[in-house]
């Protein structure tokens, strides 16, 4: 089957060509990655490009490109290295095509910067990877982009959600593009675009005024097309939907010692948050049924630390979604490990058997079989942490009800993990139930995205209004 793209995605790809570097504001589902490797098919026959970097999540790098390169007859013969493990050969890497490679993998590059062939264009996809600036992962990143063997001239960023957090995570991912187009410096790009200091006891926090927002949108706008599925795919509906779980009074009350007191004593020992940060954290486990216990007053290693099981509400609420669904497929957000557990235990005691995850193995293939097993419908029940998969997955054959058992403040993993189902190749409505603990942080988590996704959206209207 060979990829014609659609009119939309045309477009998309006669402004990259026109500008050469550019941030593809596209929401999940669209086909970035293909219209990507079309851009690259078309700079190589026009002789201005030999071979492409790619950027990605470790779990987009195995699955999603190599799977869309096999899936179109006309990139098949893309020759892609994958260089992550022993995927890291200098003679693949120099003999592919295009080189697809996770952020952890960049220094890799630099250390063999005199040994590599240079890139022509590179493609970094889920540039909110990137969103600060002052992280190791962003140094690295510019040095290959604007320095590692002179450069690479063309430059493309991809994300659906480009300010999940406020319009300061643009700053990182745009100077990935050009340094000039924000700014060069951190500093630079504060005082250039109106931000105000307010010094608090910890320091100094900048803030952006209404003045940013606007300064940022005029400075991004000539560098970014941006694309609403709503506008060019014909999608089913998506509801939200509120599902208000009542903890015991016992719960409760240990929930507000905890939050005030930063210390609690429970049957299994001792529960003890080291400031409100770590707190909030604690209060979030509580919220969902379970809590880390603390070994001598200090945080206890992966391998010695002990959990204290404090209810089963909103295990018992996902059961009876499953049961109130009459066994159609039910994918399901999860956050702590205790989280994984306990959904495990509670669903094999009550139906029978043992819903299967994400990230069972470290094995790649095996997560893949999975998601194919679920695209089947063969799975009841598929967990995920978003925190570790969200980006990348085609899910939507499988189902059309998502659960979050966790309530997250992280926006683009929720508008991301939400996308798995909600995208192109859906036939049903899609159902997304939130699990919120009342009168406990699950409240505010779910507020608090309402605000965060309020802001991304005016950006990305204004964006989309100046095209």
């Amino acid at each position: 089957m060979k990829f014609k793209p659609h009119g939309y995605q045309e477009n998309v790809l006669g402004k990259m060509m026109e500008r050469g570097k550019l941030a593809l504001l596209l929401d999940p589902g669209m086909g970035k990655t293909a219209i990507c490797l079309e851009d690259f098919v078309r700079r190589r026959d026009a002789m201005i490009a030999s071979r492409a970097l790619v950027v990605a999540p470790l779990r987009v790098c195995h699955s999603t490109w190599p799977t869309e390169v096999k899936k179109w007859s006309n990139f098949s013969n893309l020759r892609v290295q994958v260089a992550h493990g022993k995927g890291k050969i200098l003679e693949s890497v120099n003999a592919a095509d295009i080189v697809v490679i996770n952020p952890e993998g960049l220094d890799w590059l630099l250390q063999n910067a005199k040994h590599l062939f240079s890139f022509d264009v590179i493609y970094v996809d889920e540039s909110t990877m990137f969103k600060n600036s002052q992280s190791k992962r962003s140094k690295t990143l510019y040095k290959v982009v604007h320095s590692m063997n002179g450069g690479i001239p063309f430059r493309f960023i991809l994300t659906g959600t480009p300010a999940p957090n406020g319009i300061e995570n643009l700053f990182g991912q745009f100077k990935v593009l050009d340094p000039d187009i924000l700014g060069s410096t951190l500093a630079k790009f504060r005082g250039d675009h109106y931000f105000y200091a307010r010094r608090m006891s910890f320091g100094v926090l900048w803030e952006p005024t209404k003045a940013s927002a606007e300064s940022i949108t005029r400075a991004i706008s000539p560098h970014s097309v941006r694309l609403d599925a709503n506008d060019h795919l014909d999608l089913p509906g998506i509801q939200y939907i509120r599902r208000p779980i009542r903890l015991p009074q016992e719960v409760m009350r240990l929930y507000r010692e905890l939050d005030s007191e930063l210390m609690i004593e429970v049957s299994g020992g001792l529960v003890m948050a080291a400031n409100a940060g770590v707190a909030t954290s604690k209060c979030r486990q509580v919220a969902n049924g379970a809590v880390y216990l603390t070994e001598n007053g200090l945080a206890a290693t992966e391998e010695t630390r002990r959990i204290e099981w404090v209810h089963t509400c909103k295990v018992d609420d996902l059961c009876d979604l499953y049961e109130e669904l009459g066994g159609k497929p039910l994918l399901v957000g999860f956050e702590f490990k205790h989280d994984l557990s306990q959904i495990k235990l509670g669903v094999k005691e009550r139906f029978g058997f043992t819903p299967r995850y994400i990230g069972e193995t470290t094995n790649a293939e095996a997560d893949a079989e999975l998601i194919e097993k679920w695209n089947r419908r063969e799975l009841p029940m598929l967990l995920i942490n978003p925190a570790a998969a969200s980006h990348g997955l085609n899910l939507q054959a499988g189902g059309h009800h998502l659960y979050w058992y966790s309530q997250i403040w992280d926006l683009e993993l929720y508008q991301q993990f939400n996308a798995r189902l909600w995208r192109q190749g859906q036939s049903e409505g899609v159902f997304v139930h939130h699990a919120v603990a009342e009168k406990t942080v699950d409240e505010k988590a779910f507020k608090g995205r309402l605000k965060k996704e309020g802001t991304q959206r005016k950006l990305l209207l204004e964006l989309k209004g100046n095209k």
